[in-house]
């Protein structure tokens, strides 16, 4: 079952709300949206944007980190799409305003996150959104930068719907299978 926008917005502040909070962040508040973005882009990536700009508001930031090359070839084996290119596009999807390539060098985006924490001054993230592959039962790495930062850690922004190891699996079966049935005349 897919989630709404209002959905998403509504399950993030009961959320945030049981934790505690006294009430939803103020718009103002800006959000950090990590993603990994190792493969091409798709419609779970447009639509993870979209909860991240519900999330902030229409007066908050929405900062993107798009995974460098290497950490696409850490994850896949392989790099897909040029980092270039996987930066343009995310760059132009109207939810974002801001997208970043990673420096770090290792499956995290913690080095990049802290470079944001020391340069954006008072547009440094104040939430950093996690996909829906990653819950509080699993730890990200990324919750130490965090903490020492005071950026809060929003779990569940949206569910997995498409997956770019989905896509080129499913092209490459078809394509096999295109093969074998000219093979065979």
């Amino acid at each position: 079952m897919g989630w709404t926008a209002q959905g998403v917005v509504d399950a993030v502040a009961a959320r945030l709300l049981g934790m505690g909070m006294a009430k939803v962040p103020q718009i103002s508040e800006k959000t950090l949206s990590k993603m990994g973005l190792k493969g091409p882009v798709h419609r779970g990536h447009v639509d993870y944007c979209k909860y991240a700009r519900d999330f902030a508001g229409p007066d908050g930031v929405v900062i993107f980190i798009v995974n460098n090359d290497k950490q696409a070839v850490l994850k896949k084996g392989y790099s897909f799409v040029p980092q270039e290119d996987r930066l343009a596009v995310i760059s132009a999807i109207r939810h974002v305003d801001k997208a970043v390539l990673s420096i770090d060098e290792d499956r995290t985006v913690c080095k990049t996150l802290q470079m944001l924490c020391d340069t954006e001054g008072d547009n440094k993230p104040t939430f950093f959104g996690n996909g829906g592959d990653v819950d509080e039962g699993n730890r990200c790495p990324e919750e130490e930068v965090c903490r020492q930062n005071g950026i809060r850690l929003v779990y569940g922004f949206g569910d997995k719907v498409q997956s770019s190891s989905w896509i080129l699996e499913k092209s490459v079966r078809v394509a096999f299978h295109a093969m074998s049935r000219d093979d065979t005349r």
